[in-house]
């Protein structure tokens, strides 16, 4: 009896065994859990800490957050400069030497600043607000190198100044080593005439029948262009951002996401070339063709001005 009243005491005992075990089991997890507490906190506290200490030092010094911003970027810098990481070369291919100067002062990068502040989207944003440059390119290549590759804008266009014809790219910037004489462009003469080209010709490039017989086209008042062909011919046309909506033809509603209005200039010459099509009027003895008006078309013949010359205005 004593045997069996003392083996029940030790499975008690067991069962307290090994319900102490596992209470002590949960002990570790339960500690891992709040030391990762404690490490983020901390870590929370940390950086609350060192942007305080920036603010702090900044009001006392009486300084701007950018200036201690600046004062940071130096000493990196010192440190990048120190190991090595600055910009030694930089090289810009396939760029004309006036456009290569450009774009060098437009990067704003110099030799033995920070490769890690120059950033190439950031340099390739610069660049792009240099003028006759098509495609660039910008590379880091680490440690020590920037690279900038560009396609200059070919030639498009001529531009008369009253004295000789440059060539200009759709850009607006003159192009050198091209002879005027071996090319066949549009040519644009007139005040504010660079600027405004580029639209004209693209409008234009839809009409060949109109641009093959372009001899120049003339900025008037910087507002609008005239077209004298090479038959003597002058056409008017209206300014591009003109309200130019026919009485009879009513254009349709604009959509909400267009906020263009119709390009007046490019009906006119839809006009124009119905107008060709239906009398050859770029092909006869015309002095004026004026579209203007959306509604009409007013023609001058060179026969009714040479009466006029001959009558003294009176009829």
């Amino acid at each position: 009896m004593p045997q069996v009243k003392g083996g029940q005491k030790g499975k008690s005992g067991g069962k307290q065994g090994a319900g102490g075990a596992k209470s002590a089991s949960k002990a570790p997890a339960r500690k891992a859990v709040v030391k990762q507490t404690t490490d983020a906190s901390s870590v929370i506290l940390g950086i609350f800490f060192l942007i305080a200490l920036v603010v702090g030092t900044a009001a006392w010094m009486g300084q701007s957050m950018s200036v201690v911003s600046s004062t940071v970027n130096n000493l990196t810098d010192g440190v990048v400069k120190s190991s090595g990481l600055s910009v030694k070369d930089i090289h810009v291919y396939h760029a004309a030497p006036e456009q290569e100067m450009r774009i060098r002062n437009a990067m704003s990068v110099e030799e033995g600043d920070s490769m890690f502040r120059a950033d190439p989207r950031e340099i390739k944003t610069r660049i792009e607000k240099v003028k006759g440059l098509g495609d660039i390119q910008v590379h880091r290549y680490w440690p020590d190198q920037l690279v900038v590759v560009v396609t200059p804008l070919e030639a498009a266009m001529l531009y008369w100044d009253g004295e000789r014809y440059i060539p200009m790219d759709p850009a607006g910037g003159e192009v050198p080593d091209v002879d005027p004489q071996a090319v066949d462009f549009p040519v644009i003469t007139g005040k504010g005439s660079i600027d405004a080209a580029h639209d004209l010709i693209a409008d234009l490039q839809s009409f060949p029948a109109i641009l093959t017989r372009l001899s120049y086209a003339e900025r008037v008042g910087e507002r609008r262009w005239d077209l004298v062909m090479t038959s003597g011919v002058r056409v008017k046309l209206p300014q591009s951002d003109a309200v130019y909506t026919r009485k009879n033809q009513p254009h349709a509603p604009v959509a909400e996401d267009d906020g263009a209005p119709p390009n007046a200039r490019f009906e006119a010459l839809e006009t124009l070339l119905a107008l060709q099509r239906e009398t050859e009027a770029l092909d006869r003895k015309l002095t004026h063709i004026d579209l203007r008006d959306p509604d009409y078309v007013y023609v001058r013949r060179s026969q009714l001005t040479a009466a006029l010359e001959n009558t003294g205005d009176r009829g």
